[in-house]
């Protein structure tokens, strides 16, 4: 078996530091994901570290981006799937990264609602609030017949310093005013609270690029092929406005966080695979 593998990142620079010094553990990390590869479907065992047992993943092809040798490369961020949980990679290390960070009487905000990782984290977490985008002009903290809570990560509703900790998912290339978010996040978190965020991050890029923008009138200039991404209340999808780099991190630390910064993990026995799979982190201060 293979080594794991946990470091941190503050900015480019560190990370082409640790590519410089980590020629053997890249070439073990792609060796070894290699030698799983087959053809059609199929199973990894591992440990789940949020349901707390053993289990075999789940790997398919769909969103596959890569091939070696002609043959396809699962996008093992969005894969492996635990059969218990029904987190993907990605979701079940935030999941285990959120609960190793907050106690069950925080409160604890995800900009999600109707997906596994608020269900998850709210059988963890009796003050877990979740929500969803219910559309512009709706107010916030509306709840709808469903039950669903609509919140506008730029124009949160919660008090001042009323929230223990954040996490947010892959949406900030959704938000246009993402930077907004941020300062919202920062204004609703209580001293030494912290938010976990992913989003699709290139680790190589030390800038963010704008794919679109829109105005005042809801007028978007496309400035790229447009790309639209899952939505679990639109079937339409939701555009991506940005594509996010190391900029993304400066960015938080202008709103107001410190330590902010990349956690780069791989971990085969937890079925953490796919290179350097990153968690964006940052603490209020106390």
């Amino acid at each position: 078996m293979a080594s794991a593998f946990e470091t941190r990142c503050s900015s480019i620079e560190e990370f082409q530091e640790l590519l410089e010094v980590s020629p053997e553990l890249q070439s073990e990390m792609e060796g070894f994901e290699h030698a799983l590869l087959m053809p059609l479907q199929f199973d990894v065992a591992g440990q789940c570290a949020v349901c707390e047992a053993a289990v075999a993943f789940g790997v398919d092809f769909q969103w596959s981006f890569a091939s070696r040798n002609g043959q396809p490369v699962p996008n093992w961020r969005e894969s492996l799937s635990c059969p218990k949980c029904h987190l993907n990679n990605r979701m079940r290390a935030s999941a285990a990264y959120m609960l190793a960070n907050s106690g069950p009487d925080d409160v604890v905000f995800l900009t999600e609602m109707l997906t596994p990782l608020f269900t998850t984290l709210e059988s963890r977490r009796p003050y877990a609030i979740g929500s969803e985008f219910l559309g512009l002009g709706t107010p916030g903290g509306t709840i709808n017949e469903q039950g669903v809570r609509h919140e506008d990560v730029a124009r949160l509703s919660f008090a001042d310093g009323s929230l223990g900790l954040i996490g947010t998912f892959d949406v900030l290339e959704h938000v246009p005013a993402y930077t907004e978010a941020m300062s919202e996040f920062f204004r609703c978190l209580r001293p030494g609270g912290m938010l976990v965020a992913t989003v699709p991050f290139d680790l190589f890029a030390p800038m963010t690029v704008t794919r679109a923008t829109v105005d005042a009138d809801g007028n978007v200039t496309h400035f790229l092929e447009p790309e639209i991404h899952g939505n679990p209340i639109d079937p339409a999808g939701s555009l991506c406005y940005y594509n996010h780099g190391w900029e993304f991190v400066d960015r938080l630390r202008e709103a107001g966080f410190v330590d902010a910064g990349v956690t780069l993990y791989w971990n085969p026995d937890l079925g953490y695979l796919g290179s350097f799979q990153s968690l964006i982190t940052g603490r209020k201060p106390v």
